[in-house]
């Protein structure tokens, strides 16, 4: 059930007061319920606005304790939240256009109105009233921060996040010069001092309104503190980026522009060595030395260009069902011939099924595993292949070395990332591409790469692969 409406009707005329009471109760029959409470001086009416709540007040400007607007500043003084309907004579409707124009909501010249209109004002007057609590409460509660600045540029009104946004009290605010132009065009940015000695940024946009019969500014002030530092953020960003497109695109020329005349090399080399074979002469240190460094340019070379391949989608990746512990073993044996002083041991589970996976890939995954295994080893690496029966493969690489530290673990997989390696014969340490392009490999296929080691007891490096629809023999 709808609750009455509290009418409070202030009025020392016994006959005015009994026809107030007659239509308020006329009204309630056909429209709303009310309660009514009465009161004959300003000074009783006052004792009731301090002890009970009322939803309108209907207040005659002539009583015999207050007359005229002094009786209204009295009552809106003591509940200024409650809306008031002053009574006034047939012959005072200037004195009810000044009441209004002082705060009241309305005004109804005694002996010239009806049930039916006193009906419609405080019908009206309470829903206005609570039209404008909800407003009020709305700007009370809304994030961004409202002001109001006259023509003057002083602030008529300002919301409770106005004063946080201005680090100021709302009563230092209002009254007092705005202090920031305001303006039509578009918005502006005002940087503010905040609590802590930190910098707070605010988007100002101001929008022409009238406020108490006055033009003026309505000012919406908007924190975009976060929003510059993202876009501070991202402007870096993308700084970066750029650079290092730049640098990608730089470095991936000039392995391209490399590559021809490194394989050229190559190939004379590989020339002069068969030529000293062909006349009986013993091999020549320095051309050795001068093959190794032209392998390990092209190997580098060839790594950068299949990693830029990879992440740029352009490998063309054929599966076929392949038997990884042929692979594997093929890898080994190739691996003990270039480290004679090493011992590489390989353990394959029976029955192992097939993978589906790129050939030429898959033994660039092996490969680079065991290169790494042995230039880390002390003395033995040892490969293992099984599985668990998952739908997929596990190989597995492990050395005896010194083992990588926890806080290497982290990036192992990325470009140009070495572990705390030694220099081989050659003083060649690497170039920090193999396992990261083994990362980039693992992943095309839908699998899974990871170490795992501890400081002074190895690694352990395991390839996961999907298996193939049907089992290969092995």
């Amino acid at each position: 059930m709808t609750e009455p409406i509290r009418v409070l009707l202030v009025e020392d005329e016994p006959e005015c007061g009994l026809m107030m009471e007659a239509f308020l109760r006329s009204a309630s029959r056909t429209a709303f319920e009310y309660a009514l409470d009465r009161a004959e001086t300003l000074k009783a009416g006052l004792n009731l606005l301090a002890r009970k709540r009322y939803d309108v007040v209907l207040l005659d400007l002539g009583l015999p304790d207050s007359r005229g607007l002094d009786t209204l500043r009295h009552a809106k003084a003591r509940a200024p939240g409650v809306p008031i309907v002053v009574l006034t004579g047939l012959r005072d409707e200037g004195l009810g256009r000044k009441a209004i124009a002082e705060g009241a909501q309305d005004f109804l010249p005694k002996g010239d109105f009806d049930s039916e209109a006193l009906r419609r004002v405080v019908c009206f007057t309470v829903e206005r009233s609570r039209l404008l609590d909800q407003f009020e409460h709305v700007l009370e509660c809304c994030p961004d921060g409202i002001v109001v600045v006259g023509k003057d540029g002083v602030a008529r009104y300002a919301n409770p996040s106005a004063a946080v946004l201005f680090n100021a009290p709302l009563q230092e605010m209002v009254g007092k010069p705005f202090g920031h132009a305001v303006g039509p065009d578009k918005p502006s940015e005002v940087r503010l001092a905040a609590e802590g000695g930190r910098e707070r940024v605010v988007e100002l946009a101001a929008a022409r309104i009238e406020w108490k019969k006055e033009s003026s500014w309505l000012v919406s002030v908007r924190d975009v503190t976060a929003l510059k530092m993202v876009e501070r953020v991202r402007a870096s960003l993308d700084e970066r980026t750029r650079q290092e497109d730049a640098r990608e695109r730089f470095l991936r020329s000039v392995a391209h522009e490399l590559r021809s005349p490194i394989t050229i090399m190559a190939a004379l080399v590989e020339r002069f060595r068969e030529l000293l074979v062909e006349q009986g002469r013993p091999r020549d240190r320095l051309l050795e030395v001068g093959r190794f460094a032209v392998m390990r340019l092209l190997r580098f070379v060839d790594s950068l260009l299949a990693l830029w391949q990879m992440e740029a989608g352009k490998v063309m990746v054929c599966r076929r069902l392949l038997d990884l512990s042929r692979i594997a073993e093929l890898c080994v044996e190739g691996t003990r011939l270039a480290h004679p002083g090493k011992e590489v041991r390989v353990e394959v589970q029976p029955g192992l099924p097939a993978v589906f996976a790129d050939e030429d890939l898959v033994v660039r995954v092996v490969q680079n595993l065991l290169d790494n295994a042995t230039r880390f080893a002390a003395g033995s690496v040892a490969v293992a292949l099984r599985s668990e029966g998952d739908g997929t493969v596990e190989l597995s690489v492990s050395d005896d070395g010194p083992g990588i530290t926890e806080a290497r673990l982290g990036g192992i997989f990325d470009r140009f990332v070495q572990a705390d390696r030694l220099p081989d014969e050659h003083g060649y340490k690497g170039t920090g591409l193999g396992l990261a392009l083994c990362k980039e490999i693992v992943d095309l296929h839908h699998g899974r790469l990871w170490v795992e080691s501890e400081p002074g007891q190895g690694a352990t490096f395991r390839v996961s692969l999907p298996c193939g629809r049907r089992a290969a023999s092995v």
